[in-house]
């Protein structure tokens, strides 16, 4: 063999096993870039609270973006704490966690801050026995618990998994920085309150799986622009889109009726279909929406409570499609400032002598004569 065919060769057997060498070791750089990972995993993990139930009970972290597991695994109990402002807040959420024996202490101090100015931090702490929570499959993630960020000022995202089917009473309630959360296919409920006074929420997309959603649910979301109403909704609660930003809503045709204020105070409402299926337009429905100029109900809305449509400034116009005379419940129930009243051409006459709609004599107009 010739002195350029052995460099040659010896040559090529060095890249060879440089290259198998560069490989190993890139394999090597994947396995502890994972193994980093994965320890910061199951250090979060441990700051989340379950139960055997699938309930997400608590959050003891300092993260402000959350992500929470689909499913997880429980440790025999061991010691843990949580610290608070006051003894009340701890014993609080002790009660709501099951927590029955547990030990707080106060520990508030004099401090100075970077200003030189002396305060006194109230701070207490509670240690107590907890099956923590690890990486596994033993139990489903179903629900978030009730209140777990209530007033909390800090947390600022939400990632649910697609497992959770409720959402429990006030738990997001006066988290006043929670900016995004994702509502998953798989809920089916929300509970009073969740959102309430969450004014850093801009817009939701809540899924056609949703069945229920309780009194106040979004109300005071005083940054939130867009949200739609579910399919599979049959009633709109108390107050639950009340004193938001939306601007426009529709009212799909499985939602039959709605309880009092549903979008009370909603000043920037300026569009509203609603579809054949709602029967009435409840007390304070749209109170106070007052850039709402037109609506038109569909032929299923057959009544008007008092002060539904009161101090709408901007309503100049409503068209009623229904085959009888709706009832009006009381003269409160309309602005001062409406200007037209449409009404089906056969109805006009009816609508002329019934004893509550006479006080709108002359802006009472056909339908067939709308501009």
């Amino acid at each position: 063999m010739s002195e350029s065919n052995k460099t040659s060769k010896g040559i090529s057997i060095a890249l060879i096993i440089l290259m198998i060498f560069l490989g190993f070791g890139f394999v090597i750089g994947l396995a502890q870039t994972r193994v980093v990972d994965m320890g910061k995993y199951y250090a979060d993990m441990g700051n989340y609270l379950f139960n055997e139930d699938g309930v997400w009970l608590d959050y003891i972290g300092n993260e402000t973006e959350l992500v929470v597991p689909e499913t997880y695994s429980l440790s025999e109990p061991v010691e843990m704490q949580i610290t608070g402002p006051n003894e009340y807040e701890l014993i609080s959420r002790a009660e709501r966690i099951g927590v029955e024996n547990y030990e707080i202490q106060d520990i508030s101090e004099y401090k100075t801050d970077e200003n030189g100015y002396e305060y006194y931090d109230n701070k207490y702490v509670m240690n107590f026995t907890w099956p923590k929570t690890i990486q596994g499959t033993d139990y489903t993630t179903k629900e978030v618990g009730s209140e777990i960020f209530r007033n909390n000022n800090t947390i600022v995202s939400v990632q649910l998994p697609d497992t959770i089917t409720k959402l429990g009473s006030s738990c997001f309630a006066g988290a006043q920085s929670l900016k995004t959360i994702n509502m998953p296919e798989s809920l089916t409920e929300i509970e009073n309150a969740v959102f309430f006074l969450c004014p850093a929420l801009e817009e939701l997309v809540l899924p056609d799986s949703v069945e229920y959603i309780s009194i106040q649910a979004f109300q005071n979301c005083w940054g939130l622009k867009s949200i739609n109403i579910p399919k599979s909704l049959t009633y709109l609660q108390h107050w639950i889109f009340a004193d938001t930003a939306i601007t426009e809503i529709t009212i799909p045709k499985g939602v039959y009726g709605m309880a009092e204020g549903v979008f009370m105070n909603d000043k920037n409402l300026e569009k509203v279909v609603i579809e054949e299926g709602l029967q009435y337009i409840y007390v304070d429905a749209f109170r106070s929406c007052v850039s709402l100029k037109e609506t038109e109900l569909p032929k299923s809305v057959n009544m008007i409570y008092e002060n539904a449509f009161a101090d709408c400034t901007a309503l100049t116009d409503i068209t009623l499609n229904c085959d009888s005379v709706v009832t009006l419940t009381n003269i409160n129930a309309l602005p001062n400032n409406i200007e037209h009243i449409y009404v089906p051409d056969e109805l006009y006459d009816s609508y002329l002598i019934d004893s509550i709609w006479i006080n709108f004599a002359d802006k009472i107009t056909r339908i067939s004569e709308r501009i």
